[in-house]
């Protein structure tokens, strides 16, 4: 048994994803690092995190997990749609990115777990990964809360939106205390990818804040709680 760190919606944001990386015990060989997709922004830019990712999957390749997120497949998309799709065997750099996009994985799943980077189709219950067109893997909206046979692990939408705490000022895990944890997708208006962590032998969720005053500081775990709006 080991520990699994998940991350999602880089949206190219480097620093902030270089960031993150510090609180990932890498040198422990039971280490788990999930990312949950949309590595670039919404404007198909800042594409340099792709071979960061790509690297940092070489490096570690019993240890880094890389899902699809629906920015990634738009991208792929965009790429080799009208005609272009010469572009995948050819020598472009680009060619050895696309052909990685198309390759990764819309979800992981555990016993206990889906790690995917929208949701799944709750609905179809117990057939839900044989049953589940992509774009729910992708681009489920709204996103679901309650309680799940599996806890889902995703992203995609922002923790502050009206769909999960309806706070503003809300960037970090939000979970409904039941089946349902989002990693927030506003990295690129934060300049900040929050990290959730699962502990495997005791089965306890936390996460990370940055404790300490202005850059001097250092990120804490703790335990992770159902959001309550303050007050």
């Amino acid at each position: 048994m080991g520990v699994i760190y998940a991350m999602s919606d880089i949206h190219g944001e480097v620093g902030a994803f270089l960031e993150a990386l510090r609180v990932v015990e890498f040198d422990d060989p039971r280490t788990i690092l999930i990312l949950l997709g949309d590595y670039i922004d919404h404007g198909h830019e800042h594409m340099e995190i792709y071979p960061l990712i790509m690297s940092l999957q070489k490096e570690y390749p019993d240890q880094v997990m890389v899902l699809a997120g629906n920015n990634d497949v738009d991208l792929y998309n965009a790429m080799t749609d009208y005609g272009n799709r010469e572009i995948l065997g050819s020598s472009d750099p680009m060619s050895r990115v696309l052909r990685w996009i198309k390759n990764l994985p819309f979800y992981h799943k555990t016993p206990t777990q889906i790690f995917v980077h929208a949701g799944v189709d709750e609905e179809a219950d117990d057939v839900w990964e044989w049953g589940c067109d992509e774009e729910f893997f992708l681009r489920k909206f709204p996103p679901s809360r309650g309680t799940f046979r599996f806890d889902v692990i995703a992203g995609h939408v922002g923790s502050c939106s009206i769909e999960l705490s309806g706070d503003p000022d809300f960037h970090e895990v939000f979970w409904d205390g039941a089946s349902h944890f989002y990693l927030d997708g506003s990295s690129e208006r934060t300049h900040y990818v929050p990290v959730l962590k699962y502990d495997e032998e005791t089965c306890q969720y936390t996460t990370f804040k940055f404790e300490g005053p202005g850059n001097v500081g250092d990120w804490a775990e703790v335990p992770m709680q159902p959001y309550q709006p303050e007050g």
